[in-house]
């Protein structure tokens, strides 16, 4: 099964170490692709729904049962796909994403320039120019089919909110400047001139050449068309935000979750009053959070400020929290890498890039943002959720397990509560003595609280941008050009922000049960961790 949609999806395949796969670049927005999906999706859930009451063994059962869940959800965005192309009037339930092939935050063009950039994989003799050299003729056909889908999305009303489509142009515009083929060629210096010179000449030639005809049609005719709604609702029937939320696995409806988003705030903010008093600080949580997000004193300078506290925190934690709550540990560390500093804009503060599972090994990436900073409060908390004991031990242990499945492969939205209710678990793993790192604690799942008000106050709710905005401004000690951009990524993505903090309670509820079993946390962690990855609906039928 896994191979199988790999040849589906090379460019995967390729960043997992698959040395085979990187001529190769899919056009997963293509009718073809689509088809192609839909009958692997068919065949698999056909063969699995069969095998699923032979299996025995508990883990493999509970890795069948996610496998369907999962191809029942992929069946229904399929499903969506080629029903918005076809004459009926019958309304889609789910987006379809191949008639929004781009945002802010996900870019098939950015995947050309970080693979450019060898962050997938190493660009250094003569085959991989040649690999090279295929994947972006390959490449260069994504443009003219993303035309076509977007015309389409046009004559359906599907189409990007103006505020989305503005910051993509931004990109698109940075990545016409973009000298990282230039920088590969330069440090190329032993493969075949002639094969550099044809590399360079495909990139000018072709893949920029059709660049500015996608720039051109993005800025004179698709931009007209946008939308001024943010709500994902709005752009075809009232179910699309209720079948997002449950395809992450969450079993609550908007306005439950927006409740318990208002409780969350209420909850953190009254633990911060707790550290104003002690810090002698007379006004309101609010006036305190806008102190603290404008004293200079707690902002970096410049990037170089952010990786040596990055560095600085991940030794702390590795002997502070590691060493003594853990007794499960990956095989191998991570090492940190900035954002293209162009894009990085529109980005988080910080993400993590698992290792490679095949081939050589590469190590996974703690990537920081060093234009949009986060406040020196707000580090410790980045540096445990992406890295050790977060999504670094979360990914490379998953790989270790020699337990690769479709789940770790492909990582899908079923998965994003484990995946990211485990990172900010993790976050609270450490007591702080300085009462401003504290405050950076509470800062951050604060932060995850205030996503469960956002995300569905625009979605199901309908709030404008501007009330999206000051609501996150009013409740927290974050930036305002970080607010902004965080806005923007819960409009373009709905959703997958709810997963955060309603995966961190569920985590806490399975530990709460657990320690009254077995008053030993070094195990839970090794339970929660040692199966891979599993959607938490199932995992606790494993406690």
């Amino acid at each position: 099964m896994v191979f199988d949609f790999l040849d589906l999806y090379p460019t995967t395949a390729s960043y997992l170490g698959l040395k085979k796969y990187n001529d190769r670049c899919e056009i997963n927005i293509s009718k073809t692709h689509i088809l192609k999906e839909e009958k692997l999706v068919n065949k698999y859930l056909t063969d699995l729904k069969k095998i699923k009451e032979k299996i025995k063994e508990e883990k493999q059962k509970m890795n069948c049962l996610a496998c369907i869940l999962i191809l029942k959800d992929m069946k229904k965005v399929i499903d969506s796909e080629l029903l918005v192309r076809s004459k009926t009037k019958e309304k889609i339930t789910n987006i379809p994403y191949s008639l929004l092939p781009l945002n802010q935050m996900d870019s098939p063009i950015q995947f050309i320039i970080d693979t450019i950039n060898e962050d997938y994989y190493k660009i250094k003799e003569d085959d991989d120019f040649k690999d090279l050299i295929s994947k972006i003729k390959e490449f260069n056909k994504w443009f003219e089919v993303a035309i076509e889908n977007m015309r389409l999305g046009m004559k359906k009303n599907i189409v990007l909110p103006k505020v989305i489509a503005n910051e993509v142009l931004k990109q698109l515009l940075c990545y016409r400047k973009d000298k990282s083929y230039l920088k590969l060629i330069e440090k190329s210096k032993k493969v075949n001139d002639s094969l550099l010179n044809k590399f360079k000449n495909l990139y000018e030639k072709e893949f920029l050449k059709e660049l500015e005809l996608f720039i051109d049609f993005f800025k004179n005719e698709y931009l007209n068309n946008c939308r001024d709604s943010i709500s994902i609702n709005e752009i075809v029937n009232n179910n699309i935000y209720k079948n997002i939320i449950k395809s992450y696995d969450i079993n609550l409806d908007a306005n439950k979750i927006h409740e318990i988003g208002i409780k969350e705030v209420n909850r953190i903010n009254n633990l911060i009053k707790k550290i104003m008093k002690k810090l002698n600080f007379n006004g309101t949580v609010d006036e305190f959070h806008e102190k603290m997000k404008k004293d200079k004193n707690n902002l970096y300078k410049k990037g170089s400020e952010l990786k040596t506290d990055i560095i600085k925190y991940k030794k702390l934690f590795d002997k502070e929290v590691v060493k003594k709550q853990f007794n499960i540990f990956p095989s191998s560390d991570y090492v940190i890498k900035k954002f293209n500093e162009d894009v990085s804009e529109n980005l988080p503060c910080g993400s993590y890039l698992p290792g490679s599972i095949f081939g050589p090994k590469r190590k996974g990436i703690f990537y920081m943002n060093s234009i949009v900073m986060s406040p020196k409060y707000d580090v410790p908390s980045l540096v445990l959720h992406e890295g050790n004991p977060g999504h670094h031990f979360q990914a490379t242990i998953s790989q270790d397990s020699k337990k690769i499945n479709f789940i770790t492969i492909f990582h899908p939205n079923i998965i994003i509560p484990y995946d990211e209710g485990w990172g900010l678990y993790v976050e609270g793993l450490y007591q702080y003595e300085d009462l401003m790192l504290e405050y950076g604690k509470l800062n951050s799942e604060l932060f995850r609280a205030v996503r469960l008000v956002v995300d569905t106050g625009i979605h199901e709710k309908k709030w404008s941008r501007e009330k999206a905005v000051n609501y996150m401004k009013n409740n927290l000690g974050h930036g305002d050009g970080e607010i902004e951009s965080e806005v923007n990524r819960y409009i373009a993505d709905p959703g997958q922000s709810l997963c955060y903090k309603i995966g961190q309670m569920q985590i806490l509820k399975l530990k709460k049960e657990f320690l009254k079993k077995n008053n030993d946390v070094k195990e839970f962690h090794k339970k929660f961790l040692e199966n891979g990855e599993i959607p938490l609906s199932l995992l606790k039928l494993y406690f």
